[in-house]
């Protein structure tokens, strides 16, 4: 975001790269009609046809992810009270906003490497959970390593029988769920203290 830069620059510019990639993407896909069937059961989601060998693979990602979430944890409760106050009970700014990144990417990449996108899980599920735990990361954290694979369960179950016999993407479900729960929830007054 640069040195005068704001966060909102910052989110505006990723939206726009987003969108940009977005579409360079779909013009790959739409001329090869092959990869565009896969690309539909994929885009969505999926748990179906995931066995240990998925497990085998991510597994060293989402390990390290992990003992970096633990580890940096205390340093973004820290970090919660405002930056100027952060700094001042000793947090390295840059270092917390590095090892923050390289966790939150190497566990979304896992996760989405597994089974596709299954939106709104990783943003319903911390909320869910820090309504009920309070807002010390290292509790969030921890309810939302129950909740988040319990909800995607739930969410897998219900896109096996809501058509049965045929299957639904557990993305379209967990994004059905997840969707009105998070924007009621960002709608609610408690979102500034968040």
């Amino acid at each position: 975001r640069g040195e005068t830069g704001s966060i909102v620059r910052l989110a505006l510019a990723g939206v726009a790269l987003s969108a940009a990639l977005a579409a360079a993407n779909q013009a790959l896909v739409l001329s090869n009609r092959d990869a565009f069937d896969e690309f539909r059961l994929w885009v969505a989601g999926s748990l179906e046809g995931r066995d240990v060998t998925v497990v085998e693979s991510i597994g060293p990602m989402v390990a390290v992810g992990l003992v970096l979430a633990v580890a940096i944890a205390p340093s973004i409760n820290a970090l919660a009270l405002g930056e100027e106050s952060g700094v001042a009970l000793g947090v390295r700014l840059a270092r917390t906003q590095t090892i923050t990144l390289v966790s939150v990417a190497l566990l979304t990449g896992a996760a989405t490497a597994a089974m596709g996108p299954v939106a709104f899980v990783g943003l319903a599920v911390p909320f869910v959970v820090r309504r009920a735990v309070g807002n010390d990361v290292r509790w969030v954290n921890a309810g939302s390593l129950l909740l988040g694979p319990a909800w995607l369960l739930a969410a897998d179950v219900l896109a096996r029988v809501v058509i049965a016999p045929e299957e639904t993407q557990v993305g379209i479900i967990a994004t059905l769920a997840g969707g009105p729960l998070f924007m009621a929830m960002m709608s609610g007054r408690q979102v500034r203290s968040l």
